[in-house]
């Protein structure tokens, strides 16, 4: 019988494990945080040209052809890194996890208010009133603390908090249905035009088809006289 062990005493297969384990550390603590900066940060000389543009469009398709608004992937992953440090680095130190989500929210509300990244004016409205919220439900996180010494008083920060969360959603739900709405829209719109001009065609192939029987009606004498004979029939069946 073949039995398999997972090799724990074996002195050269955890030398390779802890040599494959910095390998890996420095891949990920070092070539891919480079990559994102290569991939997040080109400057705005290279995206004039319209090849290099179509190639980062999926990046950089709407944004502002500017230094800080094609930076905003850039500060949209380091949010991310850091909320993801704070929740495992500082773990006991809670203080820490709420200062750091105050400061990162306070930064991108000043981002999105100062810079507006996007091409849409839309879009940016929705992102600076998202920041807002956000940055507001934030701070309601310190009603959970001591610093709220009742449970009631908690209960209703609570329920505050929930209700800054639905305006969240419902504002952004009722931009989604509205752009919904408007493709909608234009699908329909482009779907009518397009069966008018099939329709126009048919029509224009009937009129031609009956000018050229009427065409071929007046130039024939035989077709003329057959009809009159058997219009005459049937006056004398009549």
């Amino acid at each position: 019988m073949l039995y398999l062990n997972s090799g724990l005493n074996d002195p050269f297969r955890n030398d390779f494990n802890t040599v494959l384990s910095y390998i890996l550390l420095f891949l990920i603590l070092l070539i891919v945080p480079l990559c994102i900066l290569y991939l997040l940060l080109q400057s705005p000389e290279t995206l004039q040209y319209p090849s290099n543009f179509s190639m980062w469009q999926a990046i950089y398709g709407n944004l502002k052809l500017t230094k800080w608004a094609i930076s905003y992937r850039f500060w949209y992953c380091m949010r991310r890194i850091t909320f993801i440090c704070s929740v495992f680095l500082a773990q006991n130190l809670p203080f820490v996890q709420i200062m750091l989500l105050f400061y990162v929210n306070l930064f991108m509300t000043i981002y999105f208010g100062t810079i507006k990244p996007f091409k849409n004016r839309i879009l940016n409205i929705i992102e600076l009133y998202n920041e807002l919220q956000v940055t507001f439900i934030c701070y309601f996180t310190l009603m959970f603390t001591d610093f709220v010494p009742t449970i009631e008083q908690q209960y209703s920060a609570g329920w505050m908090m929930i209700w800054l969360v639905v305006a969240l959603l419902a504002v952004n739900m009722l931009v989604v249905l509205k752009i919904f709405a408007g493709n909608v829209g234009l699908v329909y719109v482009k779907c009518y035009n397009r069966f008018e001009k099939c329709w126009g065609k048919v029509q224009k192939q009937d009129e031609k088809s009956i000018d050229n029987e009427d065409f071929r009606v007046e130039n024939d004498p035989k077709i003329e006289n057959d009809s009159l004979d058997s219009q005459e029939h049937d006056v004398d069946q009549i």
